[in-house]
């Protein structure tokens, strides 16, 4: 304390949180600075995980940064901002390609989609919902806990985006077939 430009916390000697002299608290670390960013809060554990709030010079936009150690350097992994918008760290180099994906289109058309909404957010607007644990019996790698368990089942929507832009790929595909079928049907006529 006294004339010291922050203030930190420490356990068995060792220094656990401080807030800088710019009033930036940090967990875990002892600078601000983190992927070219400075973070009014900053969280890291042992195994280089962290989570980060800042906010752009310009003042717009409030981010919750969540970041992975990959190759020993901060990788943003996930992004939330103030207005609701969404961002998934999809960097090529962060990566292992396995190959194609399977087809998905039938599988996707078995998922049932309903409209409704959900009970405890305090809103009844009704918009297209899905049922986890439907959704679980045809792409479970998106779905997490089980139907009736202990905990809310929750589905990682970002992750079906790239199951939606195969199946749209594979309706253009069969569109093109459909389309070369029926030009072949005219031009025998």
């Amino acid at each position: 304390f006294g004339d010291s430009p922050q203030i930190r916390f420490t356990t068995a000697s060792v220094e656990r949180a401080r807030i800088d002299a710019s009033g930036n608290l940090l967990v875990g670390r002892t600078s601000a600075q983190l992927a070219g960013l400075t973070h009014r809060l900053l969280v890291q554990n042992a195994s280089q995980i962290c989570g980060g709030f800042y906010r752009p010079v310009n003042g717009a936009n409030q981010v919750l940064n969540v970041y992975s150690d990959n190759f020993g350097a901060a990788t943003l992994a996930y992004s939330i901002r103030a207005d609701g918008t969404t961002a998934t760290g999809s960097d090529y180099r962060a990566k292992t390609v396995e190959g194609e994906h399977e087809p998905v289109l039938g599988a996707l058309t078995n998922v049932p989609i309903y409209r409704g909404y959900i009970t405890e957010c305090g809103s009844e607007a009704s918009k297209a919902i899905l049922l986890a644990h439907e959704l679980q019996e045809w792409f479970p790698e998106y779905v997490d806990g089980e139907k009736d368990g202990e905990k809310v089942q929750t589905v990682s929507y970002d992750g079906l985006v790239p199951v939606l832009v195969k199946a749209i790929q594979e309706q253009q595909a069969l569109l093109v077939e459909l389309k070369a079928e029926l030009d072949e049907l005219k031009g025998a006529q």
